[in-house]
This record gives structure tokens, sequence and C-alpha cells, in this order.
């Protein structure tokens, strides 16, 4: 029960030092936060970028593209708390509360015996107290919720080695990383064949129909095969 508060009062803390005046600090607004506020109140109004584009897999900033995932996401602050630099950078200091509560959860399941609280209390609370990470999720910065959404995937893949049923979850979260920062789409590629090889008789004994159904959900999700059914690379 004590580790439940504690942990309860590390998130309320991560919470403080990234929301308190979000709108504020840092001062100022960069192109980034620009294009994706404006795209997600123009969604929101027409259904269309900025561009006149349909809900797009990619959005065009200031002379490069933006992963799709923090636009969409970034509709609901918007849409609930009004076209502001605090609704905007709203998904990323959610992402990054949520990194902490991953930090824990993962570490539960890799330790054991009583200390595996005593260290995701501990991993929680340094994720929540790095300056790198508040400094990111104050922003609007992809690269936090890229993090956060790779990092929950690494979550159920631990989880599906107890219960295969959790890796096509793992797959789509993972997958789903792909369109939150560029980063993944490259880590991506090379940590799933690596897990699939490493643990092999693992998910072989688990159900090979699960195997299947999770690399089928990440093809689906994954922008390459995306693109290939479009006709083209982005």
């Amino acid at each position: 029960m004590k580790h439940k508060i504690l942990i309860i009062l590390i998130l309320v803390f991560a919470c403080i030092i990234r929301f308190y005046k979000l709108g504020e600090i840092p001062a100022g607004i960069h192109e980034d936060e620009v294009s994706h506020g404006y795209n997600a109140f123009s969604l929101l109004q027409t259904g269309k970028d900025r561009y006149g584009q349909a809900f797009p897999i990619l959005f065009r900033s200031f002379g490069s593209y933006q992963p799709p995932l923090y636009t969409y996401l970034a509709t609901i602050p918007v849409k609930l708390l009004g076209n502001t630099i605090f609704s905007i950078r709203t998904v990323s200091a959610t992402a990054g509360v949520l990194l902490v509560l991953i930090a824990y959860l993962i570490s539960l399941q890799i330790f054991d015996g009583k200390k595996k609280y005593f260290l995701g209390l501990s991993f929680s609370f340094m994720v929540a107290i790095s300056p790198w990470a508040i400094n990111y999720n104050r922003l609007t910065a992809e690269g936090s919720l890229g993090v956060t959404v790779f990092t929950l995937s690494i979550l159920f893949f631990i989880l599906s080695l107890k219960n295969i049923k959790y890796f096509p979850i793992a797959c789509f979260i993972l997958g789903l990383s792909t369109h939150a920062y560029y980063s993944e789409r490259i880590i991506v590629i090379l940590l799933l064949p690596l897990l699939l090889f490493f643990y092999r008789k693992e998910y072989l004994k688990l159900g090979k129909k699960w195997i299947i159904a999770g690399l089928i959900v990440f093809a689906a999700t994954n922008p390459a095969f995306i693109n290939c059914r479009n006709g083209g690379f982005d």
C-alpha cells in the first residue's frame, strides 16, 4: 500500500513541474508549436490541415514534414481548452507524466521481490526530475511523445512473455510510435527482429498465431507499408 501512495505522490509531483505555468514557461512559441497548434485547430474546424489536405498522414510544416500523431492528439486539448500555447503543449507534458508511470511499471516486471518497488519508485522519480525530460515535456516536442509511446510498447513486450495475447498490442503500439517521431521509424525495424530472435523459444512456445497477428498489425501501422499502399514514399 505504501508504494502505491508514493507512486501517486511522484506522479502528482511530475504533473506540477510539467504543467505549472505551461503556457508561459518557456516564454514564446517556436515554429513546430505554431504548426501543430494551427493544424490541430484547422482539423477541428474543417477536417483538413492548414494547406487543405484532408486528414493527412504527414503534416506539412515550415519547410519540413511533421509526424501526425502529436497533431491528432493535440486536437483534444485544443477542443477542450481552446487554441492556446498551454493546450498545444499539453500532449507533451502528459506524455512526460505517463513516462514516469511506465518506468515504474516496467521496473515491477523486470525485478523480483520487495526491492522491485524501491527500484520502481527510484526509476520513476529519476524520470520525474530529469532536466532533459522536464525541458522537452514543457515544449511541443514530438520526441517526448515518441519516447513515451515507444517505452509503452516495451512494457507490453515484457508482458507478452508471460501472456502472448499482449504481443499484438505491443506491435500496434510499436508501430504507432513511428507516427510520433522519425527516430522510431529506424529503431523499430531493428528492435522487433531482435526481440523475436532472442526470445524465439518463449514466443514459439506461447503461440505462433499471436506472433503472426502481431506482425500483421505492425505492418499495417508502419509508415513504410502505408506509403507502399499509397504508391510511394514520403
